[in-house]
């Protein structure tokens, strides 16, 4: 899912991790993310559906820089290039994934990535092959956050 991607949506974004690092992610509320970013609800509610959203958002912009370098290349040149270039964007936003880590919301990232490497709904072993890939990011993550 495509957001709106401004400085209102990054003060949020920030703001719930601030808040994340003090709170649960159920105790944040819409309330309170738009207090501690000095907004409205309307605010929030122009950009976002709910706080899930948000951390779709933050995800998103660490997966921005890899869709980009794909764009730009005929494929991967090296296994190696592929890998770096996707440790080195979380990387850069490594105190953002910590936090999210941190507070149990990492399967929240499946999502974004399965967007990023869409597959062939009508083939089978393509599909099987992402998912597998998909996995495999998933569980470095995991390993790397921890």
């Amino acid at each position: 899912m495509s957001h709106i991607r401004d400085g209102t949506s990054d003060a949020l974004a920030s703001s719930l991790v601030r808040l994340l690092r003090d709170h649960t992610y159920d105790e944040v509320t819409v309330s309170m993310l738009t207090r501690e970013a000095g907004m409205n609800r309307t605010s929030f509610y122009r950009r976002f559906g709910s706080v899930d959203e948000v951390v779709s958002y933050i995800y998103e912009g660490a997966m921005r820089p890899i869709s980009r370098a794909a764009s730009e290349m005929d494929g991967w040149e090296t296994v190696k290039a592929y890998v770096g270039t996707i440790f080195s964007s979380f990387y850069a936003k490594r105190d953002e994934m910590i936090v999210l880590h941190s507070r149990g919301l990492t399967p929240m990232l499946l999502p974004v990535l399965r967007e990023h490497f869409p597959t062939d709904g009508g083939d089978v072993p393509s599909m099987y092959r992402m998912e597998y890939h998909l996995g495999g990011m998933m569980a470095w993550f995991v390993l790397w956050f921890d």
